[in-house]
């Protein structure tokens, strides 16, 4: 075991911030719901926090959600407050509420999805609390069960709360879960005595053991199941942090070595195993905030202060966290990059009117979530996106998602096909913009992504946006449109719901926006909306007739429209003869528009038995189906 004790760092952070180009970043102030205070506790990737704020009044905290420039009220589920733990790449929150009146009433874990708040419930017995939550909206935490007898840890998946047991113990808690869900945390052992770190994995807890003491906690887990954490040592002579690897737990040791008594802590590993938290220094017995990685523990010193710790790492090794100054009165919140401790308060905008005294998190872009005061002392949380000058670097198949600095979120990706100069990319995201095709509507808020490069490349680009927080009437109707010349094209590839993710192929960058068609057909008699009908194929004439409803209220106004026929099970699936079909409705015999709908006769004799979709177009955009079957 090696350690770094970087004694001159803060020296050499100062002169080198001065010397060099120092990353700096836009800073934006979360505000509150109502009240004086607000608190982050969770970041994901595309900028958005979880965390809590005090209400008008300063009446008890409420968690909140920080999305696209707006902090929501998750509010309470019948009792007077509620905070965050977690949140997932799709906005999804978890937490806990409180049952009652104060923090000592039950609490119980909630998970807060589509604009909805809802209770997780308990193993049996009347309180749960919730600690995280993975991108598939997976949470762990705590539960009692039956007559509230036992505390278990728990895995809370598609609706259910799955009981994980313990290891023999009557209590154990879940701390932490990766995107495989994989499950860390702490469970006590037969008799209650003793307490050890677990990995819940396949379906099976496995006690990781301690460092010869009788007490081992989880506090992370990583995507490839390394867990990291704390565990006492030999006749529980201190705690030191730990890394558990492929069935070994390993030393991290602190910074004084085996003196007796000393102790570290474990915040945040990432994917690549480096671990972060804080140490005991050797000079004079205090924390300092350490990284970890490859065997080797570095102290990352402080800013002239007795103190530090650090909270967070992300994928790129950036660590932020906070440190003491030389006046010791107020922590300072750091990042740490390339070798160098920053002060983030002298990274950010002059004249912020705050002080930066922690950061908590930070994401794979590099955003980070950080605490800060404003005037009168009174406790804000801020996020902090970098500005950064050549985000496009040379190479294939080069992917940006840059960061609106106004939000501070980053809702699109780019992928660029060849880059043959680097440079920077960014989007500015606003509310007004080119009006969309006649036939189509923006979402609600209206939002248009304004994209620009100075990089430079060739070939073709692939755009993906993400829409959470614009609502939309039916999201199978989503398109994504690029401003060419003089007017929108249409150049979807793909839609995911799941995701609330469209993307598009293009040439080149400027305005996007995603719009959802205006209109919406419905088949009508004889063939059923759910695909049931069946037709013998020698009656020769199938009538598929559609009505139009026009942003939700059924119309008369028939735009001109096309048909396209499938045959989805038979002798050969697929398009059956689109160019016979591809008809725009007239007054004809075969495709027309009569009153206030569109009637296309199918001639079915030649077409053979299976199921055929019958799909309607408008604007380039199928909307609506009918499916029926031909025996």
């Amino acid at each position: 075991m090696r350690f770094v004790c970087s004694t001159l760092m803060i020296v050499a952070a100062l002169f080198f911030s001065v010397m060099t180009s120092a990353q700096n970043y836009t800073i934006v102030d979360l505000g509150t719901i109502g009240g004086t205070t607000s608190s982050s506790v969770a970041l994901n990737n595309v900028g958005e926090v979880a965390g809590w704020s005090l209400p008008s009044g300063d009446t008890p905290r409420h968690a909140f959600l920080y999305s696209h420039g707006v902090m929501t009220d998750l509010g309470t589920l019948g009792g007077d407050q509620s905070f965050a733990t977690g949140i997932d790449v799709v906005g999804q929150v978890t937490g806990d509420y409180i049952t009652g009146t104060g923090r000592l009433s039950p609490h119980h874990a909630f998970l807060y999805s589509g604009g909805v708040t809802s209770s997780l419930g308990a193993l049996g017995g009347t309180a749960s609390s919730a600690f995280a939550i993975n991108d598939s909206g997976q949470v762990v935490g705590q539960a009692s069960t039956s007559a509230d007898v036992e505390t278990h840890a728990f895995l809370y998946s598609t609706g259910v709360m799955n009981d994980l047991g313990t290891l023999g113990g009557t209590f154990s808690s879940a701390q932490a879960i990766n995107n495989s869900g994989q499950v860390a945390g702490v469970s006590t052992l037969a008799g209650d005595t003793t307490a050890d770190a677990f990995l819940f994995s396949n379906g099976v807890m496995f006690d990781l053991g301690t460092l010869g003491g009788t007490q081992s906690f989880a506090t992370a887990i990583n995507a490839t199941g390394q867990v990291t954490g704390v565990a006492s040592l030999t006749n529980d002579a201190g705690q030191h942090p730990f890394l558990y690897t492929n069935g070994t737990m390993t030393d991290l040791g602190t910074f004084c070595g085996t003196c007796p008594g000393q102790t570290g802590y474990a915040y945040a590993i990432n994917n690549s195993g480096q671990v972060v938290g804080y140490s005991f220094s050797i000079a004079n017995g205090t924390p300092h905030a350490f990284l970890y990685t490859a065997g080797v523990m570095t102290d990352l010193g402080t800013f002239g202060g007795v103190e530090s710790e650090a909270f967070a790492i992300n994928n790129g090794g950036q660590v932020t966290g906070q440190a003491y100054t030389t006046t010791d009165a107020l922590p300072h919140a750091f990042v740490y990059r390339n070798g160098m401790m920053f002060d983030l308060n002298t990274l950010i905008p002059s004249g912020s009117g705050s002080t930066l005294v922690a950061g908590m998190a930070i994401n794979d872009s590099g955003q980070i979530m950080a605490l800060g005061r404003i005037a009168n002392d009174v406790q804000h949380a801020f996020l902090l996106t970098p500005q950064v000058l050549d985000n496009t670097q040379v190479g294939s198949n080069i992917s940006v998602s840059p960061v609106d600095s106004a939000t501070g979120e980053a809702p699109v990706s780019l992928t660029f096909s060849n880059v043959v100069q680097s440079g920077s990319t960014s989007v500015s995201i606003s509310s007004s913009g080119f009006p969309p095709p006649s036939t189509f509507q923006l979402g609600n808020p209206p939002a248009y992504f304004d994209l620009h490069t100075s990089a430079t490349y060739s070939g073709l680009l692939t755009v993906c946006i993400n829409y959470r927080g614009i609502s939309f009437t039916d999201t199978s109707e989503l398109r994504l449109f690029h401003f060419e010349g003089a007017g929108w094209v249409d150049v979807t590839v793909s839609v995911d719901t799941s995701t609330q993710t469209v993307c598009g192929n293009v040439g080149s960058l400027s305005p996007f926006a995603i719009f959802q068609s205006r209109y919406k057909a419905a088949v009508q008699p004889p063939v059923t909306s759910d695909g049931s009908s069946v037709f013998n194929a020698s009656r020769g004439v199938v009538p598929v007739k559609f009505t139009l409803a026009l942003s939700g209220a059924p119309t008369c106004q028939l735009p001109p429209a096309s048909i396209s026929l499938f045959r989805t099970t038979g002798t050969t699936a697929g398009t059956v003869n689109e160019s016979t079909y591809a008809l725009a409705s007239d007054n004809g015999s075969t495709f027309r528009s009569d009153g206030c709908q569109y009637v296309y006769n199918l001639a079915s004799g030649s077409l053979g038995t299976g199921t055929y979709r019958v799909q309607i177009i408008l604007g380039g955009v199928v909307i609506g189906n009918a499916v029926f079957g031909l025996r």
